[in-house]
C-alpha cells in the first residue's frame, strides 16, 4: 500500500473501531431489558444493530489490508461483505424512515404505536433492505456489481456501472434513498406544524367568568358559561400551566429526538449519496480522494448515531449507566389524542 491508502486505512480502521465500541456499549447494556424500553426505544436500539452489522464488515476489510499491508482481497469474500455492508446500511435508513413514521402518528394523529406494528415494521424494513442487498446474487450479476472500490477499504456497488443487472441493484438503492427522505421530509414538516399549533392553542387558553361564578376543582379551573338560549350553564375546564408545560415538554423531547437521531444519519450520510450520485449520473468511477472524503465522513457518522443515542434517549443512556428507570409513562404512553386534536397527557 502506498502512504495514501495506508493513511486511510488506519484512520478508517480507528474510527471504526471507537464506533463499534460504542454501539456495542448501547446494545450490551440494553439487551437484557429490551421488552422493557418504550417503542422508539426498541427500534433505536435496532438501528445501532444495524450500524454495528455494517461496521463489523468494514472493519473486518479494512484491519486484513493493514496486517497484510496489502489491497488484495479475495472476491467472494469481497462479494459477502458487501451484501452485509449494504444491508445494514439500507435497513439502517429504512429504520430511521420507521422511527420518523411513528413519531409522526403520535404527534400528528395521536395514535398509540403498538407492539405488532412495531414488529411489522422493523420486519418490513429488514425483509426489503435485505431483498435489495442481494440482488446481485439473485439476478447471478455478483461478480459486476459488488466489487473492491478504488480506496481499497470499501466492498460495494458499483454505482458507475451500466450492465442491466448492476443498474437492477443501482436504481432500487436509490430509491431506497431518496423515497423516505422525501416521506421524512413531509412527516417532519407536518409535525412541526401540529407542534406549533398545539402550542399557539396552549396561549390562547384563558379564563374566563361570565355570570356564574367559578368553582375551584384541584389541579384545574372550572368557569361556568351559558349556553346560547338555554338559561343552562355548562362548564369549561382549562389545563392549568404545569399540565400545559408537561404536555409541551413531552411533545418537544419527541420531536428533537427525533430529528437529532434522523438528522445526524441524513447530514452523515448525504457525502456519499452525492458521490454515489455522481457516478450514477455520469457513469464513470469517480476520483479515489472524493471516495476517501465521502466514505469517511460517513464513518464519522457511525461515531457520531450512538453518541447522540446516548444524548437524547433517556431510557438507552439509563441502562448504560446502571440507573433504575423512574416510574413514569414513556413518551408514547403518555401522549393521546383529546378531542380538539391536542395532544394531552393520560
Amino acid at each position: 500500500m502506498d502512504n495514501s491508502h495506508l493513511a486511510y486505512s488506519w484512520a478508517k480502521s480507528i474510527v471504526d473501531s471507537i464506533a463499534l465500541a460504542l454501539n456495542f456499549v448501547i446494545i450490551l447494556s440494553n439487551a437484557r431489558v429490551l421488552r422493557k424500553l418504550p417503542h422508539t426505544s426498541v427500534l433505536i436500539f435496532t438501528l445501532c444493530c444495524s450500524d454495528s452489522l455494517a461496521l463489523i464488515n468494514s472493519w473486518i476489510l479494512t484491519t486484513t489490508h493493514l496486517i497484510r499491508n496489502s489491497l488484495e482481497y479475495d472476491k467472494k469474500l469481497c462479494q459477502v461483505h458487501a451484501f452485509l455492508i449494504t444491508g445494514g446500511c439500507l435497513l439502517s435508513i429504512n429504520l430511521c424512515s420507521v422511527l420518523t413514521f411513528l413519531h409522526y402518528k403520535m404527534i400528528v394523529h395521536s395514535q398509540k404505536v403498538t407492539t405488532k406494528f412495531l414488529v411489522a415494521s422493523m420486519s418490513m424494513a429488514t425483509f426489503v433492505g435485505f431483498v435489495v442487498a442481494g440482488l446481485p446474487f439473485l439476478l447471478g450479476s455478483q461478480n459486476v456489481s459488488y466489487a473492491m472500490q478504488p480506496s481499497g477499504d470499501d466492498c460495494t456497488s458499483q454505482w458507475h456501472g451500466r450492465d442491466p443487472e448492476t443498474l437492477v441493484l443501482v436504481i432500487s438503492a436509490i430509491a431506497i434513498l431518496a423515497v423516505p427522505l422525501a416521506g421524512m421530509g413531509f412527516a417532519y414538516y407536518q409535525i412541526y406544524r401540529k407542534v406549533s399549533t398545539t402550542f399557539e392553542a396552549f396561549k390562547r387558553v384563558k379564563t374566563f367568568s361570565y355570570e356564574s361564578s367559578s368553582q375551584s376543582v384541584p389541579g384545574r379551573t372550572s368557569v361556568a358559561m351559558k349556553s346560547n338560549g338555554s338559561g343552562r350553564s355548562r362548564s369549561l375546564i382549562s389545563p392549568t400551566k404545569e399540565t400545559k408545560s408537561e404536555e409541551e415538554d413531552k411533545q418537544m423531547k419527541l420531536l428533537v429526538q427525533s430529528l437529532a437521531i434522523v438528522g445526524v444519519f441524513v447530514v452523515g450520510w448525504a457525502p456519499y449519496f452525492t458521490f454515489a450520485m455522481m457516478e450514477v449520473i455520469s457513469g464513470v468511477a469517480q476520483a479515489t480522494e472524493l471516495e476517501f472524503a465521502a466514505d469517511f465522513v460517513m464513518q464519522l457518522n457511525f461515531v457520531a448515531n450512538p453518541i447522540v443515542i446516548l444524548v437524547f434517549d433517556e431510557d438507552i443512556r439509563n441502562n448504560v449507566l446502571g440507573k433504575k428507570k423512574k416510574e413514569c409513562p414513556s413518551f408514547e404512553e403518555g401522549l393521546v389524542g383529546a378531542p380538539n386534536g391536542a395532544v394531552t397527557l393520560k
